[in-house]
């Protein structure tokens, strides 16, 4: 019983720690909807540019 506590610990921990911070994007013009998520660029800075691109100029509405 022990080792099968330890194991859901462990699986829990894991997910909680590899958790992507993703985005949402829905009325895109062009139907061009998605979801943008930071795992997917090199840094920070490029998420939050490829955030507000899709807001600016792509109409989206990302959350």
């Amino acid at each position: 019983m022990k080792k099968l506590l330890y194991l859901f610990v462990a699986v829990l921990a894991f997910g909680l720690t590899s958790c992507d911070k993703c985005v949402d994007c829905t009325g895109c013009v062009g139907g061009a909807d998605g979801e943008i998520c930071q795992e997917d660029y090199d840094n920070k800075d490029d998420y939050d540019d490829a955030v507000a691109l899709a807001e600016g100029v792509g109409g989206c509405d990302c959350k």
